[in-house]
C-alpha cells in the first residue's frame, strides 16, 4: 500500500480486521512507518514509493493507493511500470477529466490489467438496499441529490490551493458518483451555479436538472454558502427512498407522508464503511455483483463534475 495518511490508516484498520496477511505499506517518514508496525503489524518501509518501488518491484496480489490528490496518477504511473496487475487508486484519480484522459492515453497497458478507482460508498448496505428494492419495484423513474459541504469544518491548511480550487471533484464528487452510478449518466441536462468562494472561485451555490441515459429524471442542488448535506433520493411507482446520511436508507410508501428507517448491516468496531467490501470486491472482480469504476468511468464522473462546478479544462 502507497500512503499512511488519513485514508492510509483506514485502509490498515481494513485489512488488520479483515486478517488479510503479507501487507506492506509505504511511508514517506520514518516515524510513520513505525508508528504502523506498531499500530498494526505490518512491514512497512520509509522514504517514500519512488524510492522503495525500485527495490521492492515484485508486484503484490493487490496494490492500494492512498496518497494526496495530487500525486495519485503519478504513483499509479509508477506500480503500472512494475508490472502491477490488479491496482486500488483512491477517488477520484485525478484533478480533471482531461488530465486522466491524457493519462489513460499514455499508459495502454491498462487496457489489460484491473485498475479500479475507490468510490467505497458504492458498496455501502444502504446503498446497496436501495438498489435491490428498487429493482424490485420496476426501477427509478426519477431522483433528486443534494452534496451541500460543510465548508465551515474544511482545514484549508491541510489541502493544496489546486484541490481546493476543485473542491467539487474531490469531495462532492462522492455524491454525485453514486447518483449516477444508481440512476446513469447525463444525456440532456441544465445546470446553473452563482457567487463563489475565495478559496473555491468557480462557484458556491449549484443546481440543475436533466434525463439520463436511462430515461430518468434527475435533480441537484447544493448551496455552500447555506446550511444543508448529502442525500439522495430515489422514487419508484410504489416508494421514495432517501439516504440521509449515505449510510441509511429511509423509505416512503405511497400514499404516506413517513419516513421509516430501514435497517441495514454496516460495519462495526470503527471499520471505514464500504472498505472492507472493496478489498474483497479487488480480491474477487469475476464472482462480484457489484462493481468499482475503472479509469474510463471516473473520467465520465469528472467530466459530469467539471460541468456542475464550472471548472475550466486543463
Amino acid at each position: 500500500m502507497l500512503g499512511a495518511g488519513i485514508m492510509g490508516k483506514e485502509y490498515c484498520r481494513a485489512l488488520k480486521k479483515m486478517e488479510i496477511g503479507n501487507v506492506t505499506v509505504i511511508c514517506m517518514t520514518k516515524e510513520t512507518a513505525k508508528k504502523i508496525r506498531t499500530d498494526f503489524g505490518f512491514d512497512t518501509y520509509s522514504g517514500g514509493y519512488r524510492q522503495q518501488l525500485s527495490k521492492n518491484n515484485k508486484p503484490y496480489d493487490l496494490a492500494i493507493i492512498c496518497l494526496p490528490i495530487i500525486h495519485l496518477l503519478e504513483a499509479l504511473e509508477h506500480l503500472i511500470s512494475y508490472e502491477q496487475k490488479n491496482i486500488l487508486v483512491e477517488k477520484p484519480a485525478a484533478l480533471s477529466a482531461s488530465l486522466l484522459k491524457k493519462f489513460i492515453n499514455k499508459n495502454q497497458k491498462i487496457k489489460k490489467i484491473s485498475v479500479k478507482v475507490a468510490f467505497n460508498r458504492l458498496f455501502y448496505s444502504s446503498y446497496l438496499e436501495l438498489k435491490r428494492r428498487a429493482e424490485k419495484e420496476g426501477g427509478i423513474i426519477s431522483c433528486h441529490y443534494t452534496f451541500t459541504e460543510w465548508v465551515n469544518t474544511i482545514n484549508y491548511s491541510s489541502y493544496n490551493p489546486e484541490v481546493l480550487k476543485r473542491w467539487g471533484i474531490c469531495n462532492s464528487i462522492h455524491v454525485i458518483s453514486l447518483a449516477h452510478d444508481l440512476i446513469g449518466l447525463p444525456k440532456e441536462w441544465n445546470f446553473y451555479k452563482r457567487n463563489s468562494l475565495s478559496w473555491h472561485p468557480s462557484g458556491a451555490v449549484f443546481s440543475g436538472s436533466g434525463i439520463t441515459n436511462k430515461k430518468i429524471l434527475f435533480s441537484y442542488h447544493a448551496n455552500w454558502l447555506s446550511s444543508g448535506r448529502w442525500s439522495i433520493e430515489a422514487m419508484t411507482r410504489q416508494s421514495a427512498y432517501r439516504l440521509m446520511p449515505l449510510e441509511n436508507l429511509y423509505q416512503s410508501e405511497k400514499g404516506t407522508n413517513k419516513w421509516t428507517k430501514i435497517e441495514t448491516i454496516e460495519e462495526q468496531n470503527k471499520i471505514k464503511s464500504g472498505l472492507p467490501e472493496m478489498i474483497i470486491y479487488m480480491f474477487n472482480q469475476k464472482n462480484s455483483k457489484n462493481q468499482l469504476p475503472d479509469l474510463y468511468q471516473t473520467n465520465q464522473y469528472l467530466k459530469i463534475s467539471e460541468k456542475i462546478f464550472g471548472y475550466c479544462e486543463r
